[in-house]
């Protein structure tokens, strides 16, 4: 959780890229106080936050900072700042403001690239293809 990996490089003004944990549920504020762009898991929803700021040197660097889901259960059984326990232990079934995603991150010599790949009733689309349980049944 405290781990914070490079993902893609600085392409002239676009920040460099890490995948973080996460410290801060808004994206918007996360882009903010790290002048890095960033991927993170921490939220569990889907937002993105883009801004331009000095580097320090007069130059602009674009930052984007990205929470893009999760892939746990939504239901109560994971433990969250709204779940919890009934008298025997066992998680209250609540349904979570949580959504399932991943992201591809791409990079080539021009620049990175993030996208976001939601994922609902277990299926997800990418570049126009379906992938998952009813996906495969179909195929």
């Amino acid at each position: 959780p405290a781990g914070r990996v490079k993902i893609a490089s600085r392409h002239g003004s676009q920040a460099p890229l890490y995948a973080i944990h996460g410290e801060r549920l808004d994206v918007a504020k996360q882009a903010k106080a790290e002048r890095i762009s960033t991927v993170q898991g921490h939220a569990h929803h889907v937002a993105v936050h883009s801004a331009t700021y000095d580097d320090g040197d007069g130059d602009a660097i674009d930052i984007e900072a990205w929470s893009l889901g999760c892939l746990c259960r939504r239901d109560g059984a994971v433990p969250s700042t709204k779940g919890g326990t009934d008298v025997r232990g066992r998680p209250i079934e609540r349904g979570e403001s949580w959504q399932h995603a991943i992201g591809i991150v791409t990079e080539t010599d021009d620049g990175w690239w993030v996208e976001p790949v939601r994922i609902r009733t277990g299926i997800a689309v990418w570049q126009g293809k379906s992938f998952g349980k009813r996906a495969e049944a179909a195929a």
